[in-house]
């Protein structure tokens, strides 16, 4: 009855001889021969999970527009019209029948949900073991177990996983409790044997799929996920510290370092049969290395720059601070990624300048001499954007006027595209110094660390080596993850070799398909990747405490609430005491 795969996620079949059909968008009932009886679209985002009772009821669960929120209908079978939506657990996904009631599967827990009562209750936290609720497909109840059918969807050679799960009885979990209690060694060891790493990542943003693959490989150890936004000093001085820290900050390591908190990666790389320091990029590891020791590496960096068309710089290949409001006042059009605020033309200014105001051996300020106060001012006589406005660079951008790229540069493939889409070369003029050198700050995010109250370091390093040469297949042909400026100089090596051409998107046709132009990388692009790398300093966590001082100081003189003498002997004082 011109049905494809593509309009049907999912076929039920009641009792009564009729089929419930649903996509994503749209729930059809269809007749025994296939006809269809009737049609309805999604109230919400999308449908998620159909469930047929062996009473002949048929439940649906749906998602909210913009919103966690999840919904719960009953299906008429006749007309396919949905009941009034009962709100369930957010994120809910698949569901199924347990003695004339519903289970409920949704990110991280499996709850009952009483059909007349509407209340759910946990049963399984499934973090507990070890399993990703997002690589579930299917789940039934067999007597008193649980069972679980779970794959990688990205990944077509991905293994089908059998899971079975029983849940726990309150009298159980407190035996257990107990038992922990006896011999606290045994909550460090997981069913099979293996030794539990616990990895705090207070974003969720370290990569399931990695964890789940070192898992399932590693005969030794078992990572375990601790996530929320808590505070950091809260969880490194908690009772039960985690073994291996995420942090979102390369300047945060540095603090957390000076406070003894992290342990040092040099003895285990030493030991290593995977990692060498030779592997590392050196310019990675120096924005890590205090007192001598590495604290952290991430999975790949990026690299804070300026940039310009060629032809816009007259052949300049870094400016003094001068130079570069002089060039801003020469060019009123100039369009900036991150917006041209005044705010944003100072950091830009300090970013590469701030030895010549503060000397940070003796730890003195000095804000209040003349030339500052001159950069202030003539940052402030400046016609620019104060709404911070940024765009983006595409195939569709206006590539007329003066363009200042304020990136951060993680792969050749932006400087590719942007010399392709302007047709110009790109110059590295980094931000502004004393002398005119081009100055870059490296960024990085995602930087796993030990932590020194770890009392498995061994497991701990063995994830590091996983975290760091984790192929991720199932995203090769992901242009964000082309040519990515990784830690390990042999990943970086192995991608230049094996991919050369790339396509850019450069619009949109009359029927909605996106365009694209292929486009090469050339060598001489990525040796200005690898030389803007080599050359950067680490964005330190004094640099970022006392650039965000000098702002919010300088802002009320932009805003007009203070006098330029008022916010310059303001900045001094508030970085001395610091």
């Amino acid at each position: 009855e011109g049905f494809v795969r593509a309009y049907t996620t999912e076929i039920m079949r009641c009792p009564d001889g009729k089929y419930i059909a649903y996509s994503g968008q749209m729930l059809y009932t269809l007749k025994e021969d296939g006809s269809i009886l009737s049609s309805i679209e999604c109230p919400g985002a999308s449908f998620r999970s159909g469930v047929v009772l062996k009473n002949g009821t048929v439940f649906i669960t749906y998602f909210a527009e913009e919103s966690p929120e999840s919904y719960l209908c009953k299906v008429d079978g006749k007309s396919g019209i949905l009941s009034e939506a009962v709100l369930i657990p957010e994120n809910s996904g698949l569901i199924c029948e347990e003695e004339g009631n519903l289970l409920i599967l949704d990110d991280a827990t499996v709850y009952t949900f009483d059909i007349a009562s509407q209340k759910a209750e946990k049963i399984l936290e499934m973090n507990v073991y070890n399993i990703f609720p997002h690589r579930v497909y299917e789940m039934k109840t067999v007597g008193d177990a649980i069972h679980m059918l779970s794959w990688d969807g990205g990944n077509g050679g991905a293994p089908v996983k059998l899971e079975i799960l029983t849940p726990k009885t309150e009298e159980q979990l407190a035996q257990e409790l107990e038992e922990i209690e006896r011999n606290p060694e045994k909550a460090k060891y997981d069913e099979d044997g293996k030794r539990i790493i616990t990895l705090y990542d207070p974003y969720g943003m370290c990569t399931e799929m990695l964890v789940e693959d070192f898992n399932l490989n590693n005969d030794k150890y078992t990572v375990v996920v601790e996530s929320g936004n808590y505070n950091y000093e809260t969880v490194l001085v908690g009772q039960n510290s985690p073994d291996l820290m995420i942090t979102l900050m390369g300047y945060q390591v540095e603090d957390f370092q000076n406070s003894g908190y992290l342990e040092d990666l040099m003895p285990f790389i030493e030991q290593s049969e995977i990692l060498s320091m030779e592997e590392l990029q050196e310019g990675i590891v120096k924005c890590f290395t205090f007192d001598g020791g590495l604290y952290a590496l991430p999975q790949y960096a990026s690299v804070e720059t300026l940039m310009c068309l060629e032809s816009q710089v007259d052949g300049k290949s870094g400016w003094t601070v001068d130079e570069f409001l002089t060039w801003l006042e020469e060019h009123p059009d100039a369009k900036g990624e991150m917006g041209l605020s005044k705010g944003t033309i100072l950091q830009y200014c300090l970013s590469g300048n701030l030895e010549q105001y503060v000397n940070f051996e003796k730890g003195v300020a000095d804000f209040e001499n003349q030339d500052f106060r001159n950069m202030l001012d003539k940052i402030n006589a400046l016609n620019c954007d104060t709404n911070y406005y940024s765009y983006f660079i595409s195939g569709e951008c206006e590539t007329t006027g003066t363009h200042l790229f304020s990136s951060y540069v993680s792969r050749v493939r932006l400087i590719a595209e942007r010399e392709l889409i302007f047709d110009e070369k790109l110059v590295n003029m980094g931000f502004p110094s004393k002398s005119g050198e081009p100055r870059m700050l490296i960024n990085c995010t995602l930087n796993i660390s030990i932590l020194s109250r770890s009392t498995c370091k061994e497991g701990a390093f063995a994830f590091i080596e996983h975290y760091l040469t984790y192929d991720y297949e199932a995203r090769a042909h992901e242009p964000q993850y082309e040519r990515v400026l990784w830690t390990l100089k042999s990943r970086w090596v192995k991608e230049c070799e094996n991919s050369e051409v790339y396509s850019v998107p450069m619009g949109v046709d009359e029927n909605g398909v996106i365009t694209t132009i292929d486009f090469p990388i050339t060598e001489e692009q990525e040796e200005l990747l690898q030389s803007m790398l080599a050359n950067a300093q680490p964005r330190t966590y004094a640099l970022q405490m006392i650039l965000d001082m000098i702002a919010e100081e300088a802002q009320t003189y932009f805003q007009s609430q203070k006098e330029l003498a008022s916010a310059c002997t303001m900045i001094p004082g508030r970085v001395n005491i610091w």
